[in-house]
């Protein structure tokens, strides 16, 4: 089951978050005739819950597992950037892409930054 959908910034890429486990990253081209394929998978180790596409290559994306990982899909790896032990229910990126909230079953809310753009504010902060 499709559990998150998300355009890539240029509107050239879907990705999709699957209870199987798996995201795939399918690229739809610029105009509606364009031929369609699948260009990166990126599986793990529980259900995908939600996902964004803040920035060119990154992809950051909730498992059901608790994790909030990274996937970028120009070195085609994917990596751990939190952990909770609750359930990720949602996902959302700052205007600027450098930091995100993820909400969990249990209430919590964490807010990370992959650029402090300045302020200081440490990069992990649980609420």
């Amino acid at each position: 089951m499709v559990k998150g959908m998300v355009f890539s910034p240029d509107s050239t890429k879907i990705a999709t978050g699957q209870t199987d486990i798996i995201i795939y990253v399918y690229k739809i081209g610029e105009d509606w005739g364009d031929k369609k394929v699948i260009c990166n998978k990126f599986i793990q180790t529980s259900a995908v819950t939600c996902l964004q596409w803040p920035a060119e290559y990154i992809i950051v994306f909730g498992l059901a597992e608790g994790k909030v990982r990274l996937a970028n899909t120009k070195t085609k790896e994917s990596s751990t950037i939190y952990g909770t032990d609750s359930y990720m229910v949602v996902l959302t990126t700052n205007c600027s892409g450098k930091g995100i909230l993820s909400g969990h079953e249990d209430g919590t809310i964490v807010r990370y930054f992959f650029d402090d753009e300045g302020s200081g504010e440490s990069q992990v902060h649980f609420c």
